[in-house]
């Protein structure tokens, strides 16, 4: 069995620089526990990945309030994509 036999081929995403409160909503309401991370719903290019335990770590790390921080502060650099 491959991979790609078990994906999600068009999962749920955020863009990076979406409020990470909606993304935390987004993963809340689709029952997620991470979100693809992309430069803009257009492009759909992958810039990283976001997941639930980024969100209160970041958070609390940064002593910020949540609305103030967008998804790019917590995506993971560099992903690995196939094209």
């Amino acid at each position: 069995m491959r991979v790609k036999e078990i994906m999600t081929p068009e999962p749920y995403c955020c863009a990076i620089l979406e409020p990470v409160q909606n993304a935390a909503r987004m993963m809340k309401d689709w029952d997620v526990g991470s979100l693809p991370v992309v430069a803009d719903q257009h492009s759909w290019k992958l810039k990283g990945i976001v997941t639930d335990r980024d969100l209160p770590t970041t958070v609390a790390s940064q002593r910020r309030d949540q609305t103030s921080i967008a998804a790019k502060t917590h995506t993971a650099i560099a992903p690995f994509t196939d094209g």
